[in-house]
């Protein structure tokens, strides 16, 4: 198979392209508004979106490899799951048929979500600092099955049926270690922690993830640390600031509107576009977009 590599530059210049800015415009424009422009279509700057384009091609996952791989469908995807247009408006824009831009967007799309086998991966067991991780419940808005009507779909945070996923991030390092989900939005987060095979299992003894106060309620936790009064004041202020990091990458992921608004594809696929846009984001931290230190 011959390797089809597009660096950044003209990762950007393709990108800007498709979505109606043309050689001329990208020229007359500050490279700034560029780069801002290109994000606001993508979701990712475009030297995540050339990394991810190579991986697909190059990975060993055979699920995610793609043999043949086409520039122009590899952004409709990613705009699709950053836009989250209707595939009428899309196949009006991008001058192409709804069947042949879904069969695309979807090859890419689980492609791009097979790659967490090799990006999202827990190896911090040998850190040597006490506090490992961040642990965050994040829910999503789905429309509620009709065949399967429940209040367990309800979500407290926006009321109305959702799913819940439950993500770790490194402290240390701009990395993602877990994610698990998708459960019913009316599972508690302290309940999935606790799950069999869950992040508790995987908790080192004598190391402790920062928390929120959704995981109040295992008396004498020896893995979960949160906000309490015998803290002093730098402990306070460091897990403020993880806790306020965390609430960054929550923010990266949905400011891809497929995350954002009303799932409309069902909540059996939501848990491949779910993790299609972690590993999106994590590609994205690793070129030239970290998290901020603590």
């Amino acid at each position: 198979m011959v390797l089809i590599n597009i660096n950044p530059v003209r990762f950007l210049e393709l990108g800007l392209d498709a979505v109606g800015f043309d050689e001329n415009r990208q020229r007359r424009t500050r490279h700034a508004t560029n780069i801002a422009r290109f994000r606001a279509s993508f979701g990712a700057g475009p030297a995540a979106c050339s990394a991810i384009f190579r991986d697909l091609q190059t990975t060993a996952i055979a699920d995610a490899r793609i043999n043949k791989p086409n520039s122009f469908y590899f952004v409709v995807a990613m705009n699709w799951l950053a836009a989250y247009r209707k595939e009428s408006k899309m196949a009006g824009f991008f001058h192409s048929d709804e069947k042949t831009l879904r069969n695309h967007i979807w090859k890419y799309v689980k492609a791009i979500a097979a790659l967490k086998g090799e990006k999202i991966v827990w190896d911090i067991d040998h850190n040597p600092e006490t506090f490992l991780i961040s642990v965050d419940g994040v829910h999503f808005r789905v429309y509620e099955p009709r065949n399967q009507p429940s209040a367990k779909w309800c979500s407290y945070k926006f009321n109305s049926a959702g799913l819940a996923y439950e993500i770790g991030l490194s402290i240390y390092h701009s990395k993602v270690v877990w994610i698990n989900g998708p459960f019913h939005a009316s599972v508690h987060d302290l309940t999935i922690y606790q799950k069999p095979n869950g992040l508790k299992s995987k908790m080192p003894a004598g190391k402790k993830a920062v928390a929120d106060r959704g995981y109040v309620g295992e008396a004498g936790a020896r893995n979960l640390s949160m906000r309490n009064t015998f803290d002093s004041k730098a402990v306070r202020d460091f897990k403020r600031r993880v806790r306020a990091r965390h609430e960054n990458f929550n923010a990266r992921l949905k400011s891809f509107q497929i995350l954002d608004g009303c799932f409309r594809h069902g909540v059996k696929k939501h848990k491949t576009v779910f993790e299609a846009v972690c590993v999106i984001v994590q590609y994205d931290m690793e070129n030239g977009h970290p998290l901020f230190d603590v």
